[in-house]
């Protein structure tokens, strides 16, 4: 019975010591050293998922969240401008360095007529008043044409009679243009209406001369009076005849 026992008991250690050595020997197999080497390279693989897990997760959360506040950025920093823009002040005429119609178009025709002369009002309406003139001998030196009347006295009489008498009226107190212009008067035997008509034909033209220089200078004076009361600045021709007809309106 002992020696059954016995040779049961070898037969189970010789079972373990098997197992034993295919246990610690399958590592050597697989290129190994130690039964713990496995479990170890499995821990790293895991351990590397979590950490790229975990890195891109990182990475593209902070990624984005950085691109949210940029967009952010750019967003609040365009509704600011746009803000900005929209809160700043149009820019004011500058009424002391031109004229602005809406200036008598808000005055009353009494503060026309009390205005003090040299009151930006008063100056506007010493303009009215030159324009005004100025208009009239415009208008007086267009009913008659200085070429056209220096055609009819050219024509009144023989040109040496013509000539005597233009020269004679440049210098009436000169006795010798005198005795000059009463020589060919008797030369050419000349009516006291043939003179007359001479004469007249002269101060017709001279009249018409003095109409366009009255015309001009008329001009000169309203638009020196525009250029004052714009305070030294030249005005449009727009803006011009748009006051004109403001003014009309205001000023009798």
């Amino acid at each position: 019975m002992k020696e059954k026992a016995l040779a049961r008991t070898f037969s189970g250690l010789a079972s373990a010591l098997a197992l034993g050595v295919v246990f610690f020997g399958a590592p050597a197999l697989l290129g190994t050293t130690s039964p713990f080497t496995i479990d170890g390279a499995f821990a790293k693989q895991g351990g590397n998922g979590n950490g790229n897990g975990n890195g891109n997760g990182n990475g593209n959360g902070n990624g984005n969240g950085n691109d949210s506040k940029s967009e952010k950025s750019r967003s609040t920093k365009s509704e600011k401008t746009e803000k900005n823009q929209k809160t700043a002040k149009a820019p004011k005429a500058n009424l002391s360095t031109t004229i602005d119609p809406l200036i008598v178009a808000n005055t009353s025709a009494d503060a026309f007529a009390k205005a003090p002369p040299d009151s930006r009002i008063g100056k506007l309406k010493a303009y009215y008043t030159a324009n005004q003139a100025a208009l009239e001998a415009k208008a007086a030196a267009e009913e008659v044409d200085a070429t056209a009347m220096r055609g009819a006295f050219e024509n009144s009489s023989l040109p040496s009679v013509v000539s005597a008498y233009e020269a004679l009226q440049a210098d009436p107190a000169n006795p010798a243009l005198q005795d000059a212009y009463n020589q060919v008067v008797t030369n050419a035997v000349l009516t006291g209406e043939q003179i007359a008509a001479v004469e007249s034909a002269y101060s017709e033209w001279r009249a018409a001369i003095e109409s366009d220089t009255i015309a001009a200078k008329a001009s000169l004076a309203a638009k020196a009076a525009l250029y004052a009361a714009a305070n030294k600045t030249v005005v449009s021709s727009e803006t011009r005849m748009a006051l004109d007809v403001l003014l009309a309106r205001k000023i009798n």
